[in-house]
C-alpha cells in the first residue's frame, strides 16, 4: 500500500514503511491517532511501544480491541466486499487475518508519562 500511495506523495504528504522514517521526516508529532489498526499489526506490542514513543501531545485510539490478562490471537474473516467498495465478483470474496489482543494492563501501562484523559469501551484519549 505504501508503495502505491507513493505516487500520491508531495511535499506536505508522504508515505512510510516504518514508524521511525515517518517521525524522522515529520520532527515532532502533535496528534497520533490510530483507528482500528493496532489489533492487526504483526507485533501489536512493539508497534504500541513505537506510537508511544513518539512522544506526542496527544494520542488517540479508536476501535481498540483489548484483552483481560493475556495475549489472545484468533483469524477474524469477512467477505472483501464489506470493507470498501470493488466489482461484485471481488465483494464475495472471503479475506482472512490474524487479530492480536494485549492485555488492557500492557495497553495502558505503554504510556507512561500520558494522562488517561478520556475512555470508553473501545476507544483511549491521552494527554502530556
Amino acid at each position: 500500500m505504501v508503495e502505491r500511495a507513493k505516487e500520491l506523495a508531495t511535499d506536505q504528504l508522504q508515505f512510510f514503511m516504518s514508524i521511525s522514517d515517518a517521525a524522522d521526516w515529520l520532527g515532532s508529532v502533535e496528534v497520533m491517532h490510530s483507528n482500528g489498526a493496532l489489533q492487526y499489526t504483526p507485533e501489536p506490542e512493539r508497534t504500541l511501544r513505537q506510537l508511544c514513543a513518539l512522544n506526542a501531545g496527544k494520542m488517540l485510539w479508536q476501535r481498540v480491541v483489548l484483552s483481560a490478562n493475556s495475549t489472545e490471537r484468533d483469524i477474524q474473516s469477512s467477505l472483501l466486499g464489506e470493507n470498501g467498495p470493488g466489482s461484485i465478483r471481488v465483494r464475495e470474496k472471503t479475506v482472512r487475518y490474524t487479530r492480536t489482543k494485549i492485555p488492557e494492563n500492557v495497553f495502558l501501562d505503554a504510556h507512561a508519562g500520558y494522562t488517561l484523559a478520556e475512555r470508553g469501551a473501545d476507544w483511549f484519549r491521552f494527554i502530556k
